[in-house]
């Protein structure tokens, strides 16, 4: 059976990567009123440093049980795929398991009734070895493209990630920058430090909007990537059913010829 990945949605890998808007510091313009004086940091000054300060505590929290969550839910997609493939594993090798008994079951009748002749015995060995080498040309060819398929989506999975964690880190890059810039508001006037708060709100929510284009985009080609290999699966399971049908109607059309075969011998 086809073995599916389990898919992050958008929405899961941007809550979990996220920290947001509210973390940063919304600075009260009346706060800022108070002069700067030389002899000692004002009230003001001291309150925005402190807020500051905050924020940035904050941000590395939010940061911290983002990545913890993230990892979280990737360990447990992981494992949900890897006990999926378990399982179909040995529904697949139970299933064959019973084929093969009845099988063997079937033929061990036969072979208690016994047969006509040397010839027609020699007939049913033959059409059993072509049903065998059938069957297992089969099940070796579906085997090939299953796990040709999981290494397929593997590698896709690993390009998703990989473009997700680049998207985390421009996002964190560019807030980093405007954290940079907004947190030397305090030196400033009220009307600059109001104007530094503006700027660095409108920074976070244009790393937002990159941050979900990019993460949007990565799914999506994770999709996209992964639609030819499950398409060429399909393929390869339909041919080779049709690949072992084929066989099994030669065979049997051989068997019965050379039964009749024996008949006019006799």
């Amino acid at each position: 059976m086809q073995k599916r990945f389990v898919l992050l949605s958008a929405a899961t890998l941007i809550a979990t990567a996220c920290s947001p808007i509210a973390v940063f510091a919304q600075e009260s313009d009346t706060a800022t009123t108070t002069p700067v004086v030389t002899q000692a940091p004002s009230s003001a000054s001291v309150s925005c440093d402190q807020r500051t300060a905050n924020t940035l505590l904050k941000l590395g929290r939010v940061r911290a049980e983002s990545d913890a969550k993230l990892e979280r839910v990737r360990t447990e997609a992981e494992a949900k795929v890897k006990s999926r493939q378990t399982e179909n594993d040995a529904r697949l090798e139970g299933r064959r398991a019973e084929q093969d008994k009845k099988v063997e079951a079937r033929r061990g009748e036969q072979n208690a009734r016994g047969f006509r002749s040397e010839a027609v015995k020699t007939a049913v060995q033959t059409y059993r070895s072509a049903i065998d080498a059938a069957s297992t040309a089969r099940r070796t060819t579906l085997d090939a493209a299953l796990k040709t398929l999981r290494s397929s989506n593997e590698a896709a999975l690993t390009v998703r990630k990989t473009a997700v964690d680049a998207a985390i880190k421009a996002r964190r890059d560019a807030i980093d920058a405007a954290f940079a810039a907004w947190k030397t508001r305090c030196s400033g006037t009220p009307d600059e430090r109001k104007a530094a708060n503006t700027t660095f709100r409108e920074a976070v929510v244009a790393a937002d909007k990159t941050y979900h284009s990019a993460v949007t985009v990565a799914l999506q080609t994770y999709r996209d990537s992964t639609k030819p290999a499950t398409d060429a699966w399909k393929t390869t399971v339909k041919s080779a059913n049709e690949t072992f049908k084929a066989a099994v109607k030669a065979a049997n059309e051989a068997l019965r010829a050379a039964i009749e075969a024996a008949k006019t011998q006799k």
